[in-house]
């Protein structure tokens, strides 16, 4: 009982204000039985008189500290209330001139203030997340400037994949990659280059027939695979067992002219550590690979057919 008077200011008021008009009544009774001794009718009259006394000033008690008092009361709490949960937009009811309403306005102007705060905040935020994604975008263009220049010096193809490998792993910090080719019979994929690898494990070399783990999937798809968690997906060989680390897994591929010819795998040792950023940057870096591979290549077969001879000519 105690507790619950104690958790309403309304019924506290009530009973103290109820209490004392109690205490009148019951004095102005006692004062007319103490008048009229004898009488039992005067008596009678005087305790009834007590009674409604007390009954009705209790009644009126509560029903004005209830109007006056309880009922803003609890619309100020609701409102404060929806503020701490979060909504910074509502605003309480201010239209009393008491202490209630001074308390309300006070309130609202405080709300006020916070929700213009918030407001620039995220403005500020908005501002330092534009100027991020423009730092970027620079990044990625400078990155691919930069490998795109270091290719285009050599037709020879393990000098180029391991060109790509370095400016990629020095620019975005990887921990380990490794770029596949595809064999020219177009059936087995092989570690030509690889970034980051403890020296003692042969992985270069390692082949891959499509559809065999991540890496032939992809190849096989052309579509490039994310692995969020390499512990926790079968597909993923760990190159058949020479390379045990666990991580998050992107495996890109690299095409030229809609073909694939290989593939760049990268693996950071930590669950989620590739943004949708570091994909899309992976995936342009493949790109330009790809055209120089192809390239490459295209050069390669070139030097190595010899020119027609002056007996296989025809005279015109």
């Amino acid at each position: 009982m105690i507790a619950w008077i104690n958790r309403s200011v309304e019924r506290k008021v009530a009973l103290a204000v109820g209490g004392v008009a109690a205490l009148v009544a019951a004095g102005g009774a006692a004062a007319v039985l103490m008048v009229t001794p004898d009488n039992p009718h005067a008596r009678a009259l005087a305790v009834l008189f007590g009674a409604l006394c007390v009954a009705g000033v209790a009644l009126a008690t509560v029903l004005s500290v209830r109007w006056i008092l309880g009922a803003p009361l609890r619309r100020l709490a609701a409102t404060v209330h929806r503020a701490e949960q979060g909504d910074f937009l509502v605003r309480a009811d201010a239209g009393g001139q008491d202490e209630i309403g001074q308390l309300a306005r006070s309130f609202n102007r405080m709300l006020a203030r916070i929700t213009d705060l918030d407001a620039r905040v995220i403005d500020a935020q908005r501002e330092l997340g534009l100027q991020r994604e423009i730092e970027a975008r620079v990044r990625e263009l400078t990155l691919l400037s930069d490998i795109t220049g270091r290719i285009d010096s050599t037709v020879d193809v393990d000098k180029v994949l391991g060109a790509v490998l370095h400016e990629i792993g020095t620019a975005l910090g990887l921990d380990e990659m490794a770029l596949l080719l595809v064999e020219p019979d177009g059936h087995e994929l092989v570690v030509r280059a690889t970034y980051g690898f403890p020296s003692g494990e042969v992985i270069e070399g390692m082949t891959f027939a499509l559809g065999e783990g991540i890496s032939g999937i992809v190849a096989e798809t052309g579509k490039h695979l994310l692995i969020a968690d390499t512990s926790q997906d079968r597909r993923y060989l760990h190159y058949k067992g020479r390379h045990r680390r666990d991580g998050s897994f992107v495996c890109v591929p690299v095409k030229f002219r809609g073909r694939v010819v290989g593939l760049l795998n990268v693996l950071r040792p930590r669950v989620n550590g590739f943004s949708d950023g570091d994909v899309r940057l992976l995936r342009s870096v493949a790109s330009i690979a790809g055209l120089a591979i192809g390239q490459a290549r295209i050069g390669l077969t070139q030097t190595m057919t010899p020119p027609p001879t002056s007996a296989s000519r025809t005279d015109n």
